[in-house]
């Protein structure tokens, strides 16, 4: 069909957080397994039903590109009843997946038969013993074997094959690796330096160890052996750049001058106060929360319980309580659990990074 102007061109679908791993950099928001597991939350009530799909469909016959993330969007019930309507209405679409490789049913196969899907894998590492850590519930020799699957039906579709790489400080010396193999497979690579949770990130090191790594990765040898190969290339410097950035923030911090004291209720008024502030102008934030303000106040009481009665701020300190917007802190106590934004603010109090 023909495009009109008053019609989108792209959609960008990422409907529910249905997902069978628990990876360490994640949370319960965008993993149904981690929001049970981890989190002890009960699971989100989706509010797309089917009058959502008869009001969706006629928009998706005219689209030119479709991209679904999760969850792990090969196990997103909804989604399937999208790609069957683009394949039987609009099948030249280019459908773009964000997978964590792990599922490759029957049913995937045929679906994959019937549109132009672009599958970018998510591989952080590999070595099996961290890639099984890092995402647990994950097989490395079943996701190697999916990769190469969906690899060739790419290749054979002349569409889009990616590898994207979560870089922490658990897997960051593999990058160089993991940039030959992509540029290897044929696969673009999509590097997402982690910035939360702040254990999961390189951000949070000392700038020692940052300036080490940096160091590390600048020796490494990396071969420009086609175009993929450049690009590839390109973003492992962009990413090593933003290592050095890191490193520059942490000797800031870590030379930042002593400005006093501060006390747990200080902290918890000045925390109070953002998030009122923000829920004043965004009511809608509270929908989060079934038990309403009173909630909100518990939980945020639950993640201060821990911390010392006064302690020592430097300027990096306020800086940070500064710019710290209550939107974020709102958006971090959805994500997370109580025990792991407590662990984030005993961090803070330690390094002074938000």
């Amino acid at each position: 069909m023909p495009w009109r102007e008053d019609q989108p061109q792209a959609m960008e679908f990422s409907l529910e957080n249905t997902c069978n791993l628990e990876c360490v950099q994640c949370h319960g928001g965008l993993s149904s397994r981690i929001r049970q597991e981890r989190e002890k939350r009960p699971p989100f009530r989706s509010p797309y039903d089917s009058t959502f799909f008869e009001e969706l469909f006629p928009w998706l016959d005219r689209l030119a590109e479709a991209r679904f993330s999760g969850g792990e969007p090969f196990l997103i019930e909804a989604y399937y009843r999208i790609w069957e309507r683009l394949a039987g209405k609009n099948p030249d679409c280019e459908i773009l997946v964000q997978t964590n490789g792990t599922v490759l049913s029957p049913r995937v196969a045929r679906v994959l038969e019937q549109g132009r899907f672009n599958i970018s894998v998510s591989l952080d590492s590999l070595e099996r013993e961290r890639f099984e850590s890092l995402r647990k519930g994950a097989r490395l020799g079943e996701v190697m074997s999916n990769l190469e699957y969906f690899r060739d039906y790419c290749r054979d579709r002349g569409t889009y094959f990616g590898l994207s790489i979560c870089v922490m400080p658990g897997n960051w010396e593999e990058l160089p690796s993991l940039l030959d193999f992509a540029s290897r497979q044929g696969a673009e690579v999509a590097l997402n330096l982690v910035t939360e949770p702040l254990w999961a990130s390189l951000r949070g090191l000392d700038a020692k160890d940052l300036e080490g790594i940096q160091a590390v990765l600048e020796r490494a040898v990396l071969p420009e052996s086609s175009p993929l190969a450049a690009r590839n290339l390109r973003k492992y410097r962009d990413a090593v750049r933003q290592v050095a950035l890191w490193a520059g923030q942490a000797r800031n911090r870590e030379g930042a001058p002593l400005v006093g004291e501060m006390t747990s209720r200080e902290l918890m008024d000045l925390l109070r106060e953002k998030v009122l502030s923000h829920l004043e102008e965004h009511p809608d934030f509270l929908n989060a929360w079934e038990g309403g303000y009173g909630e909100v106040e518990a939980f945020l009481a639950g993640i201060l319980a821990g911390i010392p009665e006064k302690f020592t701020v430097n300027a990096a300190h306020s800086e940070a309580l500064k710019n710290l917007s209550g939107g974020r802190l709102l958006l971090s106590m959805e994500r997370y659990s109580q025990e792991a934004l407590a662990g984030r603010v005993h961090g803070f109090l330690e390094k002074a990074v938000l």
